[in-house]
């Protein structure tokens, strides 16, 4: 997924395959904050959020609705990484989820 300097908002909505992971990586066109919004399956799922000029991970979200901004530079790669928590893992259920992005 790519921002662009003419885009102003990307939405998206998925759902992770039954133990698997679903990822999204942001790769960051100019020095301005992003706002990163998201609505997911509270039973379900969990997300984990790094940043490559950052060691680890940057944020982890098990609770929704919930909103993360951050200052990005050009050059910063993003990973939003979708996945079910553990009891929706043992059982094979997926995780839905929806999100937006914009540069702000």
């Amino acid at each position: 997924m790519f921002l662009s300097a003419g885009d102003q908002t990307i939405t998206t909505s998925g759902e992770t395959p039954a133990r698997e992971t679903s990822t999204y990586l942001l790769r960051m066109p100019s020095d301005l904050p992003i706002n990163f919004s998201v609505d997911a399956d509270n039973s379900a799922c969990s997300l984990e959020i790094k940043k490559t000029s950052q060691r680890g991970v940057l944020s982890t979200i098990s609770r929704f609705p919930a909103s993360f901004r951050d200052s990005g530079q050009s050059g910063d790669e993003y990973t939003f990484s979708f996945f079910q928590n553990r009891v929706s893992f043992m059982s094979g259920a997926r995780c839905a989820f929806s999100f937006s992005l914009t540069q702000m």
